[in-house]
């Protein structure tokens, strides 16, 4: 009998540290972390154990366009991105996303669903329209409305936008908005999933408290 209870003690006392890490590893306050360079964005993803892959505008779910909305997949997470315009239809061809019209981009609007692991990370180049003056500005939130946002300014060459919810938190929604300037296209779309030990932690949690409560049952049975 005193061998039983001190290995459900043990067993509680292992499930709540679980638990704690579990949490630990989630918060339920969003933080944003924003880049503008590819390689500060690369080192944050692997800070933050996170990883990420390319948005595909082929197969099962997608929508390339000519379209209001396109539909691009993160095939690995079973995630759908969409990309909505200003109004007028969007093509994505070979991953670059431009208005059909050869007209430019005042804004875009990104937003995630799907069914597999949640978004955490986001990441685009933007081509100017005018390599100089005015700004860029991406605005990113959770599912709670909570968020954060960059401005960059107008400069020759690719213009590099990154964001990583660095509290567990889902990246549900990115506004590209402009002023005094356009974007000739959007490309490199990539968007990323956590690692899964967070979610590991939480199963083994739960697993050691379904076990404390069958011993429980047991003694009660056997008494």
């Amino acid at each position: 009998m005193h061998q039983a209870t001190g290995l459900r003690r043990t067993i509680a006392r292992m499930a709540l540290a679980c638990t704690g890490l579990a949490l630990a590893a989630a918060p339920v306050r969003a933080d944003f972390v924003f880049f503008d360079s590819l390689s500060g964005f690369n080192a944050g993803l692997a800070s933050f154990g996170i990883r990420d892959a390319a948005v595909t505008f082929t197969g099962p779910g997608t929508v390339a366009g000519p379209a209001m909305t396109l539909t691009g997949r993160v095939d690995a997470t079973n995630t759908l991105v969409n990309v909505t315009g200003a109004g007028e239809d969007l093509t994505a061809t070979a991953g670059v996303i431009r208005e059909s019209d050869a007209g430019t981009l005042p804004r875009a609007t990104i937003t995630m669903t799907g069914s597999g692991m949640p978004l955490t990370a986001l990441s685009f180049n933007l081509d100017p329209n005018r390599t100089t003056g005015g700004t860029f500005t991406l605005t990113a939130t959770d599912q709670t409305g909570r968020g954060g946002s960059i401005v960059e300014a107008g400069a020759p060459g690719p213009l590099f936008f990154g964001v990583i919810a660095t509290r567990g938190e889902v990246l549900t929604r990115a506004v590209l908005t402009t002023s005094g300037n356009s974007a000739n296209s959007i490309s490199q779309l990539r968007a990323a999933v956590p690692e899964p030990t967070s979610l590991a932690l939480a199963g083994i949690a739960f697993g050691l408290v379904g076990l404390v409560r069958g011993s429980r049952a047991l003694a009660r049975r056997s008494r």
